[in-house]
């Protein structure tokens, strides 16, 4: 196996910029002609032009770096049309000698700011995980400590990293543009950690290799920790590519692009139905009555919102009755006007291809029916007979 290097040329200017009086379409940039003295401006956190020093100068003006061995990083005089500067930093990563390199630098607190850089991909740039981030820590953190595969909190960090990705050699290398993103509301995957999930824009848009790019980034946070109304957009070139709001249709871990329906769960009301049956094996009697209560609130909600039909992926698994399903599916279809696709989801050799697309979605999957009965029954079982 040969090591394969890969390089882009980072970034020319690097812009953490806090515009709470300039609407999205005239950015501080706008007033700055190829960004010169653009550091100057009081609503710029930080610039970064890599113009003056060595290597290792423009290294110390960041908290902390990577370059390891002095190969990593490299001045370079290759740069974008227009710009008032000379140089540019590239960064080369080479498989089996290094991971790439970084710089790292911290900012006072700020509730809504901007990134701008540019970049350039080699024009032989392979696939690639993680480029540029952008969030905060709660302590600060004096280095990168994304802690990967753990969920947010909601109180102690929050990070988007700007990545390509290649969708398992769907799109070629590097990928489309992506935000990674570790927030409290994430999915888990399915080995049990929380990756970061993906949030694209609605429309793949391919990174290109060999040509300067202008990547804009803004965050702004949720405005009380009991609200959800955050935002994250991304611009590439100029053009707003994705804006992510409370609302917005949802990636392909959660609801493949569709506007997702959240109802209320009435657990109160789920218990006083089913506690009779608490005792009842899979596929009892419990199992009927949940059906109901989930498929007469599916129809009512199909109605009031005005759907010709309605259906369940309940019968996708071995443990649900399709039968039932489709018997009482029908009842409150009619009662509330609504048609019921009736289904067996099953068949065909369903669950297994469910299985596999899972896998290839990095979906979590439980190994029991999913209510509180039942997973009691699960672990009785996974513990074995004793006292």
């Amino acid at each position: 196996m040969t090591n394969h290097k890969s390089s882009f040329y980072q970034v020319l200017t690097i812009l953490f910029i806090l515009s709470l009086y300039l609407p999205a379409y005239a950015g501080i940039a706008e007033k700055y002609l190829g960004d010169e003295g653009i550091e100057n401006d009081p609503d710029v956190l930080f610039a970064e032009n890599f113009e003056e020093g060595t290597v290792d100068e423009i290294c110390k003006r960041w908290d902390t770096f990577k370059n390891k061995d002095g190969k990593v990083m490299a001045v370079s005089d290759d740069i974008p049309a227009g710009s008032a500067g000379s140089r540019s930093l590239q960064m080369t990563g080479t498989l089996g000698e290094n991971a790439g390199g970084d710089l790292y630098t911290r900012f006072p607190s700020q509730d809504k700011a901007y990134l701008r850089f540019y970049t350039k991909f080699a024009a032989d740039h392979a696939y690639e995980h993680h480029f540029v981030g952008f969030g905060g820590y709660n302590p600060p953190s004096a280095w990168p400590d994304p802690r990967a595969g753990t969920r947010p909190n909601g109180d102690d960090r929050f990070h988007v990293m700007i990545d390509p990705i290649g969708g398992h050699g769907k799109y070629p290398p590097p990928g489309i543009w992506s935000l990674y993103t570790y927030w409290p509301e994430m999915k888990i995957s399915a080995d049990g950690n929380y990756w970061g999930n993906c949030l694209n824009p609605v429309e793949p848009v391919i990174v290109t290799r060999d040509k300067w790019i202008c990547v804009e980034l803004m965050i702004k946070m949720n405005s009380a920790p009991d609200k959800a109304d955050g935002e994250l957009t991304l611009w590439i070139d100029g053009e707003q590519v994705a804006h992510f709001v409370k609302g917005v249709k949802r990636g392909l871990w959660s609801g493949m692009g569709f506007d997702l329906i959240e109802d209320e769960y009435d657990t109160k009301r789920w218990f006083e139905l089913t506690d009779k049956f608490k005792d009842e094996p899979e596929k009892g009697r419990r199992c009927d009555v949940c059906y109901a209560m989930r498929l007469e609130r599916t129809a009512q909600k199909a109605a009031e919102e005005g759907f010709d039909v309605f259906t369940t992926v309940m019968s996708l698994s071995p443990w649900k009755k399709a039968d039932v399903l489709n018997r009482i599916g029908r009842q409150f279809g009619a009662r509330f006007g609504v048609g019921f696709i009736e289904a067996d989801f099953k068949k065909k050799d369903g669950f297994r291809k469910s299985i596999e697309l899972g896998r290839e979605l990095g979906l979590y999957r439980q190994d029991y029916c999913g209510c509180t009965y039942s997973l009691t029954a699960h672990e009785r079982r996974k513990r074995g007979p004793g006292i």
